[in-house]
């Protein structure tokens, strides 16, 4: 068997070395023999048969390109992992290794994690524990509950051994001469030098059973002539005497011989059957003496049976050797016959995983992919919070601090993203940059954040107008841009879809306009947009047709007055039953989408909040559910989470009711929805919060009714 690459070989020398790794058996003889039968095959061919190395110790390897650049080349570098698994078991996530990468030492490995853990490389890790026995290895990781076990993982490929890389050098000595081999070229040698062994082999097995056969057809002719034999050898005065006699002789043979020899020289014999035709056979050298040799129990019948039975098998074995060595496909049919009974006897199944697209580990693999709070304020300073840090609070509550502010600066912006998905920032000019959550600086609940400007490279004194987060590009989908002073536009997605790091065009904006809203749609939905005069217009998406990415756009919303402006816009879903309006001093209601009549896109609207000197103008709009969390955050910086269960459902023309006590001096500056509220207690930040549940909700009662809508 190809014994090199099942096996594998590594070693060093003067100026050279050589690093093969270990394949499965039954493959490599697969390939083989697909050799044998197909001498022209291709690098394809052959790796169907044999896709790669099969490392005794398992693991997984990344990459099939790989493997085939080092089969074509005989140079190439795979990456093996061993096999992990992550479970969860109350509440926690633990890590299972059950296969290192071939040549790891499974110590040094557990070493080297505890020195990680230590060292506070590797955080998340609570406990190590080798499990393994005698039925298998295992090495149990056990992480903390508020750690996530993938995340975890991935630090140990890039920070252990857990991940390696293993070089492949096909090195070998071919007729004395080093020399870097292909797969292929490995089994063509392979097979040659087999074609070598089993001539050489034949030919002596060829030789051997000629001797054989000599010494049997002299034997039978000695017992058909056994009483002239015995007259010759009683005659002999020593045994040398009696050997020479015996050559000297030609022994009459009877019919019955005759036709038995007949049968055995099927092929060319030193006898020659011309001599047999005549009824005589001189014995040679070697005949002589086995007849000396021959003990007496070899004249009874079994005996001569037997050895008429030995020369027929000894005729067959010379008749299929001569066929062998006349014929090269006899030949390659032994080689291919050897090696398939090896398959049979010992190969096994194959204990390395081949994936066929490996991937390395980027930063983003070693960040959990859980949802933040992602604030940005108007001067630019921009970070990310994780979720769970904000506890769900009853509305009315004062909030907690989400971000610390300069005294010039307000927090104009937050939303909810995952830390794997893009952040789509477009500027007051119209361009739009990409940026990853992960790569957003994480900052404490109270910290400012860092500047946008040292994460993007901003041209001049542009300045951040919207972000949308994007977790994936597809086909079909569009994006919607609303302007304060009433315009909108449709782009495809996939206009935006290969991230430039000088940025592009995303739609041109007047010198007296500015963009206020982003969203993503299917095509086929329905737009609000809502002013800060509390009017609201519904309309098609199909009324905007799809333009370019230079393109203005088109109207959506006529505003009658001139400090009247856009301040949200809505993509109307089935999933999302109402639309949430904020007033800037924290007054907020929920009204029904069928509320809001389709109009013509380019109207004046409907009347969408019923405004007071106590409300203020109107801050945003959002779509909402009964499962969502809402937070309010304001320019000052304070931010509250509560139920959207808990906001009044009431009419159009309404005012709503409290959702965030306003200081003196401070407004609702943005707004944003949390798909998946917690359960978690109210903090106690909370301290004036449940004492005025009750008054707000009268409140809302008696505005509503006011209003005629409620």
């Amino acid at each position: 068997m190809p014994n090199l690459i099942v096996n594998g070989s590594a070693g060093i020398a003067v100026g050279m070395a050589t690093n093969i790794p270990p394949h499965n058996l039954g493959e490599v003889i697969d390939a083989t023999v697909a050799l044998i039968n197909n001498p022209e095959i291709d690098l394809n061919g052959l790796m169907e048969h044999l896709p790669g190395p099969d490392f005794p110790t398992g693991g997984i390897i990344y990459g099939t390109s790989k493997i085939r650049q080092a089969y074509e080349t005989g140079r190439g570098i795979i990456h093996v992992r061993g096999k992990a698994r992550v479970e969860t078991i109350k509440d926690r996530d633990r890590i299972i290794i059950d296969e290192l990468p071939y040549q790891v030492n499974k110590a040094q490995l557990v070493e080297k994690i505890a020195v990680l853990v230590r060292e506070k490389r590797l955080e998340g890790v609570s406990d190590i524990r080798d499990e393994s026995d005698r039925d298998g290895m295992r090495v149990v990781i056990e992480c903390k509950r508020d750690a996530f076990g993938e995340v975890i993982l991935n630090q140990l490929y890039r920070l252990t051994s857990l991940q390696t890389s293993f070089g492949i050098n096909m090195l070998a000595i071919v007729e004395g001469q080093p020399q870097v081999l292909s797969i292929r070229d490995i089994l063509r040698h392979f097979l040659d030098h087999r074609r070598e062994v089993v001539t050489r082999r034949s030919q002596f097995e060829l030789r051997e059973a000629r001797k054989r056969f000599n010494v049997v057809f002299g034997l039978l002719a000695a017992i058909d002539a056994i009483d002239r034999i015995v007259e010759i050898i009683r005659g002999a005065p020593d045994p040398a005497t009696a050997k020479e006699r015996l050559m000297a002789e030609e022994l009459t043979m009877t019919p019955a011989f005759t036709d038995v020899c007949n049968d055995l020289l099927t092929f060319e014999y030193e006898t020659g059957k011309l001599a047999l035709e005549r009824g005589h056979v001189k014995l040679n050298e070697r005949q002589a003496q086995a007849i000396l040799d021959m003990r007496l129990g070899r004249l009874t019948g079994l005996e001569r049976d037997k050895l008429t039975d030995e020369g027929r098998e000894l005729r067959d074995t010379i008749v299929k050797l001569l066929a062998i060595l006349g014929s090269d496909s006899l030949l390659m049919e032994v080689i291919e016959g050897e090696l398939l009974a090896i398959k049979e006897e010992y190969a096994n199944p194959r204990r390395t995983e081949l994936v066929m697209h490996g991937k390395e580990i980027s930063a983003e693999d070693l960040v959990a992919d859980e949802d933040c709070v992602v604030t940005v304020s108007q001067a630019g300073y921009i970070k990310r919070v994780p979720l769970d840090i904000y506890q769900a609070q009853n509305r009315g509550g004062r909030g907690k601090t989400a971000a610390t502010t300069r005294s010039e600066d307000v927090v104009n912006n937050v939303f909810i993203a995952s830390a794997h998905s893009y952040v789509l920032v477009f500027t007051d000019r119209g361009k739009v940059y990409w940026l990853k959550v992960h790569q957003i600086p994480a900052g404490s609940r109270t910290g400012r954040g860092k500047n946008i400007v040292n994460l993007l490279p901003f041209e001049g004194d542009e300045a951040i107008a919207a972000v949308l987060p994007i977790k994936e590009f597809t086909d079909g989908h569009y994006l919607i841009f609303s302007t304060a002073r009433g315009y909108i536009k449709k782009t495809d997605l996939l206009s935006f879809a290969k991230p430039r790091t000088s940025g592009l065009i995303a739609l041109t904006i007047d010198d007296d306009d500015s963009l206020i809203g982003v969203d993503h749609t299917d095509g086929s939905n329905e737009i609000i947009i809502g002013t800060r005069m509390g009017m609201a217009i519904r309309f098609s998406e199909e009324d905007v047709r799809a333009m370019g990415r230079t393109a203005r756009g088109v109207r959506s919303i006529n505003l009658k007055k001139d400090d009247d402006a856009v301040v949200g816009m809505v993509v109307v879903r089935e999933d999302f039953p109402h639309l949430l309006s904020i007033s800037e001093q924290g007054f907020g209601k929920r009204t029904g989408f069928d509320e809001y009549r389709v109009q013509g896109r380019g109207g004046s609207g409907l009347i969408n909040f019923k405004l007071s000197e106590k409300t203020g103008l109107v801050s945003g709009i959002l779509a909402a559910r009964p499962v969502d969390d809402l937070m309010v955050i304001t320019s000052s910086g304070i931010i509250i989470r509560t139920p959207v269960e808990q906001i009044s459902i009431v009419g159009r023309s309404t005012q709503g009711v409290k959702i965030i006590n306003i200081g003196d001096g401070d407004s609702v500056a943005s707004i944003a929805r949390v798909d998946e509220p917690t359960d978690e207690p109210t903090d106690g930040e909370t301290s004036d919060g449940d004492e005025k549940t009750a008054e707000m909700q009268t409140e809302a009662t008696t505005e509503g009714a006011e209003g005629g809508d409620a």
